[in-house]
């Protein structure tokens, strides 16, 4: 399959997504599969809340997004730069453009700043309590 079929797919079931992200409510709908990690441990994990903040972002309600898991909020412009980039890239054959590698000199600090979120959201403080989704 090309590069642009590829994308063009991928666009498709995007758009799916933002629909039901619009029509049905996380919380209240069950046919999601639920985060395995919190089933198991009751522990929240780092991306504990990412599908309830993309459906208050599809909805315009930031505030709510930002109360859901304010770590992942922030990192989506992030991981939309680099899915856009690459889609561009994809698409026009641009081969120019490459995508940053993956070293060290950033992965270790976003690890760092991921796990250290995920162990202060589960903190039993109230001063923390506002980080669990």
């Amino acid at each position: 399959m090309s590069p642009r079929k590829n994308w063009l797919l991928l666009s498709c079931l995007g758009t799916v997504g933002l629909a039901l992200l619009w029509l049905f409510n996380p919380a209240e709908i069950s046919f999601l599969p639920p985060c395995l990690f919190h089933k198991l441990t009751t522990l929240h994990c780092p991306g504990c809340g990412a599908t309830r903040v993309c459906h208050a972002l599809v909805r315009g309600e930031f505030v709510v997004a930002f109360g859901k898991n304010p770590l992942f909020l922030i990192g989506l412009p992030f991981l939309a730069y680099f899915f856009l980039r690459s889609a561009w890239t994809g698409i026009t054959k641009n081969e120019n453009y490459k995508m940053p590698t993956a070293s060290a000199s950033w992965l270790v600090p976003l690890a760092f700043v991921v796990i250290a979120y995920g162990v202060v959201r589960n903190l039993p403080f109230p001063a923390f309590s506002w980080l669990g989704p």
